[in-house]
């Protein structure tokens, strides 16, 4: 542990005391305890650790965790675009037509067309 400081701090001698005074009376070590729970496992070497056996290879059941998200999320990815395709086809029905298809539209318009043309090839009378 360290406090960054500039060379020219003032209060360098009495701040370096004061941390003095905290570690002689056990204070710093009190308050690494308390504020990590597991200190005393952590600042072991690691050597102790593998004589002991802990260690392990990890099986597919360490990774449960992360295949049901990445399952969930590909789940959720395929309801999606399953939903942009219905609903993307519906909105595609309701064009500016009135809620006419384009192709029924141009229809439509060509059945007007023909209906006009023939009304001016009949004779009149």
């Amino acid at each position: 542990m360290g406090l960054v400081m500039s060379r020219t701090f003032d209060q360098k001698t009495e701040l370096n005391r004061a941390i003095k005074r905290l570690k002689e009376f056990g204070i710093i070590e009190f308050l690494r305890a308390n504020d990590l729970f597991n200190a005393t496992e952590c600042l072991k070497p690691l050597s102790s650790s593998m004589a002991s056996g802990d260690l392990r290879a990890l099986d597919i059941v360490d990774f449960l965790g992360v295949c049901a998200i990445y399952a969930s999320g590909i789940t959720l990815a395929a309801v999606v675009f399953v939903l942009e395709l219905v609903l993307g086809r519906r909105k595609e029905g309701h064009g500016r037509e009135g809620g006419k298809d384009t192709k029924d539209a141009k229809d439509t318009e060509d059945a007007r067309r023909t209906a006009v043309k023939d009304k001016e090839g009949e004779p009149r009378e």
